[in-house]
C-alpha cells in the first residue's frame, strides 16, 4: 500500500508544508479542505464533552484524514501541550478502528529541520540534504509570501468581497501544486501583490475598520485569529494585525528599536522590544481611524495586563470600542452579534 500522509497545524501554512514534506518524502500529503464545517462535526461527534475547539479541529481532521487514506499523520505544531490532546485523540482514533502512524516533528516547541530529514529520508532514500535545503528554501519563500499576502488579502476585503475570497483560493491552490521553482514562486507573488492593488472598488468609501491585537505566540491564538477573521470578513471590514515579534525581528531590531514622543505619551519608563512594537502599532492603526480594537487572550501576567490598561487609554484617546475575547463563549457572542460589531 502507498503511504499517504496528513500535516498537522491550525494556522495557515498548510501550502509551504505541504508542497515541502510532498517534495522530500515523494508520497501524497492531505491538507484540511478550505471549508472547515465536515473536520469540526467529526470532531464534534467523537469528542468528549466540555473539550474547546481546537481538540475537536485536530480530532475531526485525524478522521477526516484517514477516512481519505491517511496512514501517516505528522504534527507540526510546536507546543508541548498539545501532545496531551494527541494522547487522547490516539486513543479515540484506535477504538473506532483506524491503524496509522503517528509522527512528531517538533522539538522544544519549534519545528525540527533535523527531525524532518530524518523522517524524509526513511520515505525517500533518493533524498538528498542539497535537495532537501533547496526545497526548504521553497517552503519557506512560499510561507513568507503566504502570510504577506493573506495579510492584503484581510486589509482588501471591503474592495469586492466574492474576487478578493477566490483570488486567495487561487494563491493556496497554486502554491500547493507540484511544479514550482524559486523564480516562479517569486514571480506569482509580484503578480498577486499587484493583483490586489489593481481590482480594488471603490463603490465603498466607508469600510469597517477592526483591529487584532496578538500578544503571544500560543499555537492556539493563531487558530482563534484564524476564526475571528472568518467571523468578520463576511461583513465590509478591513481587518489589521498586530502580533508578538518573532525572533528573526527581536534580533535585528534589538539595537535600533526607540519609544517614540506617541508612545511615550502613556509611558515613563522604557520597555521591551515586544511591548514597544504592539503600542506602536496601535496608535499608527488607530489614526487611520478604527471602528474597534480586538484584544485576543492576553497572556495573564503583570505585563500583560499592565499592557491592557495602556491600550485601553489609547482606545479611549481615540474614542475606539475594545472588545476582548478570552473563552470561547465570548468568541461564540463575537460570531453571533457580527453586525452588532461591525456597525459600531
Amino acid at each position: 500500500m502507498n503511504d499517504i500522509i496528513a500535516i498537522f497545524d491550525i494556522s495557515n501554512n498548510y501550502p509551504s508544508y505541504k508542497y515541502v514534506i510532498k517534495k522530500i518524502t515523494n508520497k501524497e500529503v492531505i491538507i484540511p479542505p478550505l471549508d472547515k464545517e465536515e473536520i469540526i462535526k467529526y470532531g464534534e461527534l467523537y469528542s468528549p464533552p466540555n473539550m474547546n475547539i481546537v481538540f475537536k479541529y485536530l480530532l475531526g481532521y485525524s478522521i477526516y484524514s484517514l477516512r481519505n487514506g491517511a496512514n501517516i499523520l505528522i504534527q507540526l505544531m510546536p507546543t508541548e501541550k498539545y501532545n496531551l490532546y494527541f494522547e487522547l485523540q490516539e486513543q479515540i482514533i484506535s477504538a473506532l478502528g483506524y491503524k496509522y502512524t503517528s509522527v512528531n516533528l517538533t522539538t522544544n516547541n519549534r519545528i525540527s529541520f533535523k527531525k524532518i530529514y530524518e523522517f524524509a529520508k526513511t520515505m525517500n532514500k533518493k533524498l538528498t540534504i542539497i535537495k532537501y535545503i533547496y526545497y526548504v528554501i521553497q517552503g519557506l519563500l512560499i510561507y513568507i509570501f503566504i502570510n504577506k499576502l493573506e495579510k492584503q488579502h484581510y486589509e482588501n476585503l471591503y474592495n469586492n468581497i466574492e474576487y478578493t475570497k477566490k483570488l486567495k483560493r487561487k494563491i493556496n491552490i497554486y502554491y500547493s501544486s507540484d511544479k514550482l521553482s524559486i523564480y516562479k514562486i517569486i514571480k506569482r507573488y509580484i503578480y498577486y501583490k499587484k493583483t490586489y492593488n489593481d481590482n480594488k472598488n471603490e463603490s465603498n468609501k466607508n469600510p469597517i475598520k477592526i483591529l487584532l491585537i496578538n500578544n503571544s505566540e500560543e499555537t492556539f491564538n493563531k487558530y482563534i485569529i484564524n476564526q475571528i477573521k472568518n467571523i468578520l470578513e463576511k461583513n465590509n471590514t478591513i481587518i489589521y494585525q498586530v502580533e508578538k515579534p518573532n525572533y528573526l525581528y527581536k534580533k535585528r531590531n534589538s539595537n535600533r528599536i526607540h519609544i517614540t514622543n506617541q508612545i511615550r505619551k502613556y509611558l515613563k519608563y522604557n520597555i521591551d522590544i515586544n511591548s514597544i512594537k504592539i503600542l506602536s502599532k496601535t496608535i499608527r492603526y488607530c489614526q487611520k481611524g478604527l471602528n474597534a480594537i480586538i484584544i485576543l487572550k492576553l497572556e495573564k501576567d503583570a505585563i500583560s495586563t499592565i499592557m491592557k490598561q495602556i491600550i485601553n487609554k489609547i482606545a479611549n484617546d481615540y474614542k475606539i470600542k475594545i472588545i476582548i475575547i478570552d473563552n470561547f463563549d465570548k468568541l461564540s457572542k463575537l460570531e453571533n452579534n457580527t453586525s452588532k460589531v461591525c456597525s459600531i
